[in-house]
Protein backbone atom coordinates (compact mmCIF):
# COMPACT_ATOMS: atom_id res chain seq x y z
CA UNK A 1 0.00 0.00 0.00
CA UNK A 2 1.73 3.23 -1.14
CA UNK A 3 2.58 5.09 2.01
CA UNK A 4 1.01 8.77 2.72
CA UNK A 5 2.60 12.24 1.67
CA UNK A 6 2.77 14.27 4.50
CA UNK A 7 1.06 17.54 2.74
CA UNK A 8 0.08 20.11 5.17
CA UNK A 9 1.74 21.44 8.59
CA UNK A 10 0.35 24.15 10.80
CA UNK A 11 2.03 25.55 13.32
CA UNK A 12 0.22 28.09 15.86
CA UNK A 13 2.56 29.92 17.76
CA UNK A 14 0.41 30.86 21.33
CA UNK A 15 2.47 34.11 21.39
CA UNK A 16 2.44 35.16 17.86
CA UNK A 17 6.57 34.86 18.28
CA UNK A 18 9.32 32.64 17.14
CA UNK A 19 10.04 29.81 19.43
CA UNK A 20 12.72 30.29 22.14
CA UNK A 21 14.20 27.41 22.29
CA UNK A 22 17.71 26.83 20.66
CA UNK A 23 16.85 23.18 19.58
CA UNK A 24 13.63 22.02 19.03
CA UNK A 25 13.16 18.66 20.64
CA UNK A 26 12.32 15.38 19.85
CA UNK A 27 8.55 14.45 20.20
CA UNK A 28 8.28 10.92 22.41
CA UNK A 29 5.49 9.05 22.33
CA UNK A 30 2.83 10.44 24.93
CA UNK A 31 3.00 8.42 28.19
CA UNK A 32 -0.12 8.32 30.07
CA UNK A 33 -2.23 5.85 31.83
CA UNK A 34 -3.98 2.55 30.47
CA UNK A 35 -7.27 3.85 28.82
CA UNK A 36 -10.80 2.22 27.48
CA UNK A 37 -11.38 2.50 23.94
CA UNK A 38 -15.02 3.06 23.41
CA UNK A 39 -16.95 0.42 20.45
CA UNK A 40 -15.92 1.48 17.12
CA UNK A 41 -17.23 0.26 14.17
CA UNK A 42 -14.19 -0.18 11.71
CA UNK A 43 -15.01 0.63 7.97
CA UNK A 44 -13.11 -1.85 5.36
CA UNK A 45 -12.97 0.86 2.45
CA UNK A 46 -13.75 4.66 1.86
CA UNK A 47 -16.98 5.34 0.28
CA UNK A 48 -17.33 8.43 -1.85
CA UNK A 49 -16.67 11.93 0.78
CA UNK A 50 -20.05 14.13 1.03
CA UNK A 51 -18.61 17.56 0.62
CA UNK A 52 -19.26 19.93 3.98
CA UNK A 53 -19.42 23.77 3.45
CA UNK A 54 -16.97 25.99 4.51
CA UNK A 55 -17.41 29.59 5.57
CA UNK A 56 -16.49 31.34 9.19
CA UNK A 57 -17.39 35.14 9.62
CA UNK A 58 -17.10 36.06 13.42
CA UNK A 59 -14.39 38.48 14.22
CA UNK A 60 -13.90 39.01 17.87
CA UNK A 61 -10.84 40.56 19.86
CA UNK A 62 -8.92 38.26 22.43
CA UNK A 63 -6.54 39.28 25.26
CA UNK A 64 -3.31 36.49 25.42
CA UNK A 65 -4.09 34.55 27.87
CA UNK A 66 -1.43 32.38 27.73
CA UNK A 67 0.97 32.50 31.17
CA UNK A 68 4.30 30.84 31.41
CA UNK A 69 5.18 29.62 34.45
CA UNK A 70 9.08 30.47 35.13
CA UNK A 71 9.98 29.36 38.34
CA UNK A 72 8.51 25.96 39.18
CA UNK A 73 10.01 22.19 40.36
CA UNK A 74 6.71 20.90 40.38
CA UNK A 75 6.01 17.57 37.48
CA UNK A 76 3.05 20.31 36.08
CA UNK A 77 5.47 23.29 35.22
CA UNK A 78 8.34 20.95 33.91
CA UNK A 79 8.88 21.97 30.15
CA UNK A 80 6.46 19.58 28.74
CA UNK A 81 5.37 18.44 25.03
CA UNK A 82 3.66 15.83 23.95
CA UNK A 83 1.70 14.02 20.69
CA UNK A 84 -0.99 12.73 19.55
CA UNK A 85 -1.33 11.27 16.16
CA UNK A 86 -4.09 12.11 13.67
CA UNK A 87 -6.15 9.54 11.61
CA UNK A 88 -7.28 10.55 7.99
CA UNK A 89 -10.94 9.86 7.19
CA UNK A 90 -12.50 8.74 4.17
CA UNK A 91 -9.25 9.97 1.65
CA UNK A 92 -8.55 13.27 3.16
CA UNK A 93 -12.70 13.94 4.02
CA UNK A 94 -11.51 14.73 7.39
CA UNK A 95 -8.37 14.21 10.54
CA UNK A 96 -9.40 13.16 13.97
CA UNK A 97 -7.55 11.80 16.86
CA UNK A 98 -8.04 10.23 20.08
CA UNK A 99 -8.99 12.31 22.88
CA UNK A 100 -9.48 10.04 27.15
CA UNK A 101 -11.67 11.54 29.55
CA UNK A 102 -13.46 10.39 33.19
CA UNK A 103 -11.66 8.54 35.71
CA UNK A 104 -10.82 5.58 34.75
CA UNK A 105 -9.85 7.52 31.30
CA UNK A 106 -12.19 6.37 28.30
CA UNK A 107 -10.92 7.17 24.82
CA UNK A 108 -12.94 8.36 22.11
CA UNK A 109 -11.83 9.80 18.81
CA UNK A 110 -12.58 13.38 17.87
CA UNK A 111 -12.63 15.86 15.33
CA UNK A 112 -9.38 18.02 15.32
CA UNK A 113 -10.68 21.39 14.75
CA UNK A 114 -8.97 24.96 15.01
CA UNK A 115 -12.22 26.54 13.35
CA UNK A 116 -13.96 26.09 16.29
CA UNK A 117 -13.12 26.21 20.28
CA UNK A 118 -15.38 24.04 22.01
CA UNK A 119 -15.56 20.52 23.16
CA UNK A 120 -18.31 17.85 22.81
CA UNK A 121 -19.08 14.97 22.61
CA UNK A 122 -22.28 13.35 20.95
CA UNK A 123 -24.13 11.04 24.36
CA UNK A 124 -25.38 8.29 24.12
CA UNK A 125 -29.19 9.08 24.29
CA UNK A 126 -28.90 10.83 21.55
CA UNK A 127 -32.24 9.40 19.42
CA UNK A 128 -30.53 9.93 15.45
CA UNK A 129 -27.31 8.40 16.58
CA UNK A 130 -28.29 4.71 17.50
CA UNK A 131 -29.80 4.17 13.88
CA UNK A 132 -26.52 5.91 12.49
CA UNK A 133 -23.88 3.92 13.66
CA UNK A 134 -22.27 6.89 15.56
CA UNK A 135 -19.93 5.77 18.28
CA UNK A 136 -21.23 7.68 21.30
CA UNK A 137 -19.93 9.27 24.90
CA UNK A 138 -20.93 7.58 27.95
CA UNK A 139 -20.44 8.97 31.43
CA UNK A 140 -21.18 6.17 33.34
CA UNK A 141 -18.45 5.05 35.97
CA UNK A 142 -16.73 7.97 36.21
CA UNK A 143 -15.81 9.28 39.36
CA UNK A 144 -14.58 12.51 38.51
CA UNK A 145 -17.66 13.22 36.15
CA UNK A 146 -19.38 16.70 37.52
CA UNK A 147 -22.37 18.32 36.11
CA UNK A 148 -22.16 21.36 39.01
CA UNK A 149 -23.56 24.42 36.77
CA UNK A 150 -24.51 22.70 34.31
CA UNK A 151 -26.68 24.32 31.55
CA UNK A 152 -28.27 23.70 28.17
CA UNK A 153 -26.05 25.27 25.09
CA UNK A 154 -26.42 25.32 21.21
CA UNK A 155 -24.17 25.72 18.86
CA UNK A 156 -24.63 26.38 15.19
CA UNK A 157 -22.27 24.89 12.39
CA UNK A 158 -23.45 25.25 8.78
CA UNK A 159 -23.43 21.35 8.50
CA UNK A 160 -26.08 21.07 11.14
CA UNK A 161 -26.75 22.06 14.51
CA UNK A 162 -26.21 20.68 17.92
CA UNK A 163 -27.88 20.78 21.17
CA UNK A 164 -26.88 19.67 24.77
CA UNK A 165 -26.14 20.13 28.38
CA UNK A 166 -22.53 20.88 29.76
CA UNK A 167 -20.31 19.44 32.20
CA UNK A 168 -17.21 19.46 33.65
CA UNK A 169 -14.38 15.97 33.64
CA UNK A 170 -10.93 14.75 33.72
CA UNK A 171 -9.64 15.20 30.20
CA UNK A 172 -6.63 13.91 28.90
CA UNK A 173 -4.46 14.09 25.49
CA UNK A 174 -1.11 14.39 23.88
CA UNK A 175 0.48 13.56 28.02
CA UNK A 176 -1.71 16.11 29.35
CA UNK A 177 -4.14 16.12 31.36
CA UNK A 178 -6.96 19.04 32.99
CA UNK A 179 -8.66 18.24 35.73
CA UNK A 180 -12.38 20.11 35.78
CA UNK A 181 -12.13 20.74 31.83
CA UNK A 182 -15.85 21.95 30.91
CA UNK A 183 -16.92 20.01 27.30
CA UNK A 184 -20.79 19.56 26.40
CA UNK A 185 -22.56 16.57 26.34
CA UNK A 186 -24.67 16.28 22.95
CA UNK A 187 -28.69 15.17 23.50
CA UNK A 188 -29.90 16.74 19.85
CA UNK A 189 -27.28 16.06 16.96
CA UNK A 190 -28.34 16.50 13.33
CA UNK A 191 -26.29 13.95 11.39
CA UNK A 192 -23.98 15.73 8.73
CA UNK A 193 -22.36 17.88 11.09
CA UNK A 194 -19.60 15.65 12.23
CA UNK A 195 -18.28 12.53 9.93
CA UNK A 196 -19.57 9.38 11.52
CA UNK A 197 -16.75 7.49 12.46
CA UNK A 198 -16.17 10.16 15.83
CA UNK A 199 -17.94 10.54 18.86
CA UNK A 200 -17.24 14.25 19.22
CA UNK A 201 -15.49 17.55 18.49
CA UNK A 202 -12.28 19.10 19.88
CA UNK A 203 -11.77 23.10 19.33
CA UNK A 204 -8.27 24.25 19.47
CA UNK A 205 -9.46 28.20 18.16
CA UNK A 206 -9.27 31.07 20.75
CA UNK A 207 -11.81 31.91 24.00
CA UNK A 208 -13.88 34.35 21.99
CA UNK A 209 -15.28 31.78 20.10
CA UNK A 210 -15.95 29.48 22.96
CA UNK A 211 -19.20 28.73 24.67
CA UNK A 212 -18.57 26.11 27.36
CA UNK A 213 -15.56 28.05 29.25
CA UNK A 214 -12.30 27.91 28.65
CA UNK A 215 -10.64 25.67 25.51
CA UNK A 216 -8.87 22.53 26.27
CA UNK A 217 -5.69 23.95 24.80
CA UNK A 218 -5.26 27.27 26.93
CA UNK A 219 -5.49 25.46 29.94
CA UNK A 220 -3.38 22.63 28.93
CA UNK A 221 -0.83 25.86 28.09
CA UNK A 222 -1.57 27.60 31.46
CA UNK A 223 -1.28 24.29 33.64
CA UNK A 224 2.12 23.36 32.16
CA UNK A 225 5.18 24.73 30.92
CA UNK A 226 5.22 23.76 27.37
CA UNK A 227 8.66 23.60 26.07
CA UNK A 228 7.71 25.40 23.05
CA UNK A 229 4.57 27.99 23.46
CA UNK A 230 3.08 26.37 20.27
CA UNK A 231 1.19 23.22 18.93
CA UNK A 232 1.91 21.95 15.20
CA UNK A 233 -0.83 20.04 12.67
CA UNK A 234 0.76 17.76 10.33
CA UNK A 235 -1.58 15.83 7.73
CA UNK A 236 -1.60 13.22 5.52
CA UNK A 237 -3.10 12.98 1.76
CA UNK A 238 -4.20 9.63 0.54
CA UNK A 239 -4.47 11.35 -3.27
CA UNK A 240 -1.72 9.09 -4.74
CA UNK A 241 -3.49 5.60 -2.67
CA UNK A 242 -5.48 3.77 -5.06
CA UNK A 243 -7.59 1.98 -2.34
CA UNK A 244 -7.04 3.32 0.58
CA UNK A 245 -9.21 2.16 4.11
CA UNK A 246 -11.50 4.22 5.60
CA UNK A 247 -9.24 5.15 8.10
CA UNK A 248 -5.61 5.33 7.56
CA UNK A 249 -2.75 6.87 9.52
CA UNK A 250 -2.92 10.79 9.10
CA UNK A 251 -0.50 12.58 10.68
CA UNK A 252 0.00 14.03 14.25
CA UNK A 253 -0.66 16.84 16.29
CA UNK A 254 2.25 17.95 19.00
CA UNK A 255 1.61 20.11 21.70
CA UNK A 256 4.30 22.25 23.23
CA UNK A 257 6.81 21.52 20.82
CA UNK A 258 7.31 21.14 17.03
CA UNK A 259 8.66 17.68 15.26
CA UNK A 260 11.44 18.35 13.41
CA UNK A 261 11.62 15.05 11.18
CA UNK A 262 8.23 16.55 10.05
CA UNK A 263 9.81 19.28 7.95
CA UNK A 264 12.60 20.90 6.32
CA UNK A 265 14.07 24.54 6.50
CA UNK A 266 13.00 26.97 8.26
CA UNK A 267 9.34 28.38 10.32
CA UNK A 268 7.58 31.58 9.14
CA UNK A 269 5.75 32.72 11.72
CA UNK A 270 2.73 35.23 11.10
CA UNK A 271 1.40 37.57 13.60
CA UNK A 272 -2.50 37.56 14.22
CA UNK A 273 -3.90 40.71 12.64
CA UNK A 274 -4.70 42.83 15.68
CA UNK A 275 -8.37 42.99 16.79
CA UNK A 276 -8.81 39.33 14.92
CA UNK A 277 -7.81 36.72 16.81
CA UNK A 278 -10.91 34.14 17.67
CA UNK A 279 -9.91 31.91 14.35
CA UNK A 280 -6.05 31.11 13.68
CA UNK A 281 -6.18 34.03 11.23
CA UNK A 282 -3.17 34.95 8.75
CA UNK A 283 -3.58 38.00 5.93
CA UNK A 284 -3.96 37.02 2.34
CA UNK A 285 -1.71 38.90 0.27
CA UNK A 286 -2.56 37.68 -2.97
CA UNK A 287 -3.29 34.91 -5.26
CA UNK A 288 -1.61 33.89 -8.43
CA UNK A 289 -2.61 31.47 -11.00
CA UNK A 290 -0.66 30.86 -14.00
CA UNK A 291 1.10 34.17 -14.12
CA UNK A 292 -1.73 35.99 -13.70
CA UNK A 293 -1.98 37.98 -10.42
CA UNK A 294 -5.88 38.50 -9.02
CA UNK A 295 -7.10 41.69 -7.41
CA UNK A 296 -8.88 40.48 -4.23
CA UNK A 297 -8.40 43.37 -2.17
CA UNK A 298 -7.39 42.78 1.80
CA UNK A 299 -8.55 39.19 3.08
CA UNK A 300 -8.02 37.58 5.86
CA UNK A 301 -7.75 33.15 5.99
CA UNK A 302 -8.51 31.21 8.72
CA UNK A 303 -6.38 27.72 8.82
CA UNK A 304 -9.13 25.14 9.90
CA UNK A 305 -8.83 21.48 10.18
CA UNK A 306 -12.31 20.69 10.68
CA UNK A 307 -12.68 20.91 6.73
CA UNK A 308 -10.80 20.08 4.06
CA UNK A 309 -12.17 22.86 1.64
CA UNK A 310 -11.04 25.87 0.80
CA UNK A 311 -13.48 28.75 0.55
CA UNK A 312 -14.37 32.50 0.42
CA UNK A 313 -16.16 35.25 -0.58
CA UNK A 314 -18.24 34.11 -3.73
CA UNK A 315 -16.47 36.96 -6.46
CA UNK A 316 -13.03 36.08 -5.24
CA UNK A 317 -13.56 32.25 -5.31
CA UNK A 318 -15.23 33.27 -8.51
CA UNK A 319 -12.40 35.56 -9.77
CA UNK A 320 -10.15 32.30 -9.48
CA UNK A 321 -12.15 29.71 -11.23
CA UNK A 322 -12.30 31.84 -13.89
CA UNK A 323 -8.36 31.52 -14.53
CA UNK A 324 -8.51 27.80 -14.44
CA UNK A 325 -9.64 26.17 -18.16
CA UNK A 326 -12.45 23.13 -17.81
CA UNK A 327 -14.00 24.09 -14.92
CA UNK A 328 -17.81 24.10 -14.17
CA UNK A 329 -19.85 25.69 -11.95
CA UNK A 330 -21.91 23.25 -9.15
CA UNK A 331 -25.94 23.68 -9.37
CA UNK A 332 -28.55 22.71 -6.87
CA UNK A 333 -27.20 20.57 -3.69
CA UNK A 334 -23.60 21.71 -5.59
CA UNK A 335 -24.01 25.03 -5.58
CA UNK A 336 -21.44 27.46 -4.31
CA UNK A 337 -18.78 24.53 -5.56
CA UNK A 338 -16.61 24.53 -8.80
CA UNK A 339 -15.51 21.52 -10.52
CA UNK A 340 -12.86 20.53 -12.54
CA UNK A 341 -13.09 18.14 -15.81
CA UNK A 342 -9.90 17.40 -18.03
Amino acid sequence: MPSASYASIFVAALLCLPPTSTAAPSIPSSQSQPVTRGTLKRLKRATSAVDEPWLRGHRDYLKNKYHAGSDSTSPAKRQTYGSSQLFNYGADYAYYTSISIGTPPVAYDVLLDTGSSDLWFVGEDCPTCATSGRPTYSSTGSSTFNTTGSAPFGISYLGGDVNGTTAHETVSMAGMSIDNQSYGVIHIFQEGSLPKIVSGLLGMAWRPLAKLGVPWWMNAASKYQWAEPLFAVALSREVTNPAPLASEPGGSFTVGAVDPSLFTGEIDYIDIPDGYNTWWLAPLTGITIGGSVLQIGSQLAAIDTGTTLIGGPPTVVEAIYAQIPGVQRGTGDSAGYYFYRK
